[in-house]
């Protein structure tokens, strides 16, 4: 994510200045009131990507796992929390027992890699490509919701747990 803010702060950036000069009082910003970039996505229907028929699972090798753990020893030494959530995982069709297992598997050994809280189960963010768009990195809108809703769940479980 670190490496992806230059460009996404870029483009933020030229968003709104192309929304200063070009947005009038009767256009909707592009920017809501959090200042999050707005923009609607496209119905599942305008897809134009192609999909596998079931997710694949790439477990996580030793460079990534050091990395997040430096990045978790860093941030608890500022008093910050890291945790690990889903994220939306595609899939056509019918998920297979195995791809289910796979996804378990993988939510077990970041949990034991990792220096940090895993709090999502990664079988939770199973998401039909119905509700991606484009490629299978973006949501639809209605994906987006569903997927913001099942985070809010995942922390506020977390919170919970911590309050005990």
């Amino acid at each position: 994510m670190v490496k992806a803010y230059p460009n996404y702060f870029a483009n933020s950036v030229g968003l709104w200045i192309e929304s200063i000069f070009t947005n009038n009082k009767n256009e909707k910003s592009i920017f809501n009131e959090y200042g999050d970039i707005c923009i609607e996505r496209p119905n599942s229907t305008d897809n134009v990507f192609g999909f596998d028929d079931n997710p694949s699972i790439t477990y996580a090798d030793e460079y990534y796992i050091e990395s997040i753990n430096k990045l978790n020893e860093y941030l608890e030494s500022k008093g910050a929390t890291l945790l690990i959530a889903g994220y939306p995982i595609g899939y056509s069709g019918e998920v297979v027992e195995e791809s289910l297992e796979s996804l378990l598997l993988f939510t077990e050994d970041l949990s034991e890699r990792l220096n940090c809280t895993v709090i999502s189960d990664y079988r939770d963010y199973l998401f039909s490509y119905d509700y991606f768009y484009n490629t299978s990195l973006h949501l639809t809108d209605e994906g987006a919701i569903i997927r913001t809703q099942l985070l809010i769940n995942d922390l506020t479980d977390w919170m919970q747990e911590q309050s005990q």
